[in-house]
């Protein structure tokens, strides 16, 4: 394994610190938006808000690895294999991904219901429904990657993290696997936001009154920003997927930590999307980040 020269690990640190920091603004900014008033506290905005919690748990185990231990020793010893496992093999990151992916799926299929067969669905949503389809997203992820996280193991001669030995047949079958779990996602959210975008296109010819139009004006802007979240998930998730079929390299490789850079970039760039595209998400920001001068006799609101 080639290491890498001491200032491409600065630069790596940096950007990877810096895409943290939006990281962690962006996705705690979610949290308080959704949390802080009732009004938001609706299905969907719990999805956006079990997204948003993947996203910053993607960030935040990305960092150990390609932020923190370029500079140190592997750990070594039990701690040091535990740490191999989860961290520094990136495992728990891509099982954050893996969560976010899925999540995804579900704000797709549950904005197909709402927009193209509202009619035809009978049961409403309910929070506990979709901390069901949450909880079950976390279970598939964590079994999608068990295997790598019990052939990832400290190598006792070099001091590093290494995949280990696993049989060849089990490389071959994950490499379908790794086409499987970004493929899937994928193709998915483009047919449920194609039918979704077709159904719309389709009520702009339909003469509606006023409370109607706005009605659809709305429902067309939230789903043009989950269309937005969905093309920028496979931006950046599609050249991770390409390496890891197509190269037997490690996570010390330019190209991977280039990649991975990008997908903790997309677990951070969620939150701006919102407030680009919901009133509601900006007057929410504007909110936490309102500076209001108290003055006796003189406070003026904005």
């Amino acid at each position: 394994m080639t290491k890498m020269p001491f200032t491409q690990k600065v630069m790596f640190s940096v950007s990877f610190g810096v895409v943290l920091i939006l990281n962690v603004l962006g996705n705690c900014t979610v949290f308080i938006i959704i949390l802080k008033k009732q009004v938001m506290r609706t299905p969907m905005n719990y999805l956006l808000l079990h997204l948003a919690l993947a996203d910053l748990l993607v960030g935040l185990t990305a960092i150990p690895n390609n932020a923190i231990v370029p500079f140190f020793s592997h750990p070594q010893g039990m701690a040091g294999n535990l740490f191999c496992k989860i961290f520094a093999s990136d495992n728990l990151t891509y099982i954050c991904g893996q969560v976010s992916a899925l999540i995804l799926i579900v704000i797709a299929s549950e904005r197909y219901k709402a927009v193209v067969i509202p009619h035809k669905v009978k049961k409403k949503v309910t929070n506990a429904k979709i901390f069901a389809c949450v909880f079950l997203c976390w279970i598939v992820s964590i079994g999608i990657f068990v295997p790598w996280l019990y052939w990832a193991k400290l190598n006792t001669k070099t001091g590093q993290c290494d995949l280990g030995k696993p049989p060849l047949f089990a490389i071959h079958i994950y490499r379908y696997v790794n086409i499987l779990v970004f493929v899937v996602p994928m193709l998915s959210m483009a047919v449920y936001y194609g039918l979704v975008v077709r159904q719309l296109v389709k009520s702009e010819n339909r003469n509606v009154d006023r409370k109607l139009h706005a009605r659809k004006k709305t429902r067309t802007r939230i789903t043009w920003m989950l269309v937005t979240v969905a093309i920028v998930y496979v931006i950046c998730w599609c050249p991770v997927t390409v390496f890891f079929t197509t190269t037997n390299e490690g996570n010390e490789h330019i190209l991977y930590k280039i990649f991975t850079l990008l997908v903790v970039f997309n677990s951070s760039v969620n939150a701006f999307i919102y407030t680009l595209f919901s009133k509601k998400f900006r007057k929410g920001v504007r909110n936490i980040f309102r500076f209001s001068s108290k003055r006796p006799n003189n406070t003026v609101r904005y």
